[in-house]
């Protein structure tokens, strides 16, 4: 359900090369995991913002903006790596399942707010108030699988962290304008 309303409202890329090759990294990555109960799905939304995100259900959206400012594959994949982590560990399950009320109609405002403000607007007021933030100790399991997952498939360990500095510097010189809690 979220996919058919993101798909709606999100410019998401056409070009074949492009996404044809961001699942394919994917898709090495998930082989590292073993068997999955559902499949994995990448996609590539068309936004300069430097962001991704992943949902339930194996929906992982890397932002053409990111996509960019990566210096070497090994930086891409440490991001996708880092959202693969999310959903392997149902970090949003269990944010629903402590309480989090969460509907993919917000969700999906949310993320839009990245892309653009004004339709995001609402949304923005209601995850502060929901505080639809994943929480630090999800961000740092996140941080380990991923560092695991692209270790095993054969990734610098590396990358993710060195790609990670670049962009905390960059963004304090010149700030995104996207509000901290947006950023995964």
């Amino acid at each position: 359900r979220f996919f058919l309303e993101a798909r709606s409202q999100l410019p998401l890329a056409q070009d074949p090369a492009l996404t044809q090759y961001v699942e394919r990294l994917g898709r090495r990555l998930v082989e590292t995991l073993g068997p999955q109960e559902f499949d994995y799905r990448f996609f590539v939304v068309e936004s300069p913002a430097l962001n991704a995100f992943a949902v339930p259900g194996g929906y992982i959206f890397l932002f053409t903006g990111l996509i960019a400012r990566a210096s070497t594959e090994d930086e891409l994949v440490g991001v996708l790596g880092h959202e693969i982590g999310h959903v392997h560990a149902h970090h949003i399950v269990r944010l629903q399942q402590a309480g989090t009320l969460w509907n993919a109609a917000s969700l999906l405002g949310m993320l839009l707010a990245a892309v653009n403000p004004v339709l995001g607007a609402g949304a923005l007021a209601a995850a502060q108030t929901a505080q639809l933030k994943y929480s630090r100790d999800f961000e740092q399991e996140a941080d380990f699988l991923g560092l695991r997952t692209t270790t095993e498939a054969g990734y610098d360990p590396q990358a993710l962290a060195a790609f990670f500095k670049q962009l905390l510097a960059e963004q304090r010189v010149n700030p995104t304008g996207i509000p901290p809690y947006m950023l995964s």
